[in-house]
């Protein structure tokens, strides 16, 4: 009986009598595991996260900063960051969190030769409208004229 001639692996260069059960720790590195997301899974992935932000109830942090927005009206984002205190990564977080919501408005402006975020506050009038109810007779009939 033959021996079956060995095949040698092009990405490690060690050869095997059957390369097909061969596991190559090489490929693995070069072409990535089969496991990997692609870019478009990952994309969506970071696209869910980012909507649960906006279905959640703001941290106390975030209430202070938005308390801030509310108070001032209108403020650069170095304005906001000196009055709250906050570090520039975590002011930038809560803003993002406060403008998914839609409680705040974000403008990126030029303002002395450097680009910076312009943070206005949205009016909440909910508590102000009151809405009515009106009941609708659809036994009467409404003659249209055509000009």
């Amino acid at each position: 009986m033959a021996k079956k001639k060995k095949e040698t692996c092009q990405y490690c260069g060690k050869q095997f009598v059957y390369l097909s059960r061969h596991k190559c720790k090489i490929k693995e590195r070069l072409e990535g595991s089969e496991e990997d997301k692609t870019q478009v899974e990952r994309r969506i992935e970071r696209i869910e996260e980012r909507k649960k932000e906006t279905h959640r109830n703001l941290k106390k942090d975030e209430k202070m900063i938005l308390n801030l927005i509310n108070r001032e009206k209108d403020l650069f984002f170095e304005d906001l960051l000196r009055i709250s205190g906050k570090n520039k990564h975590d002011l930038e977080r809560i803003l993002d969190v406060l403008y998914l919501q839609s409680k705040i408005k974000i403008q990126r402006e030029l303002l002395d030769s450097s680009w910076t975020k312009h943070i206005n506050s949205i009016e909440d009038y909910s508590s102000e409208i009151h809405l009515k109810g009106a009941k609708i007779n659809n036994l009467t009939k409404v003659s249209v004229t055509h000009t």
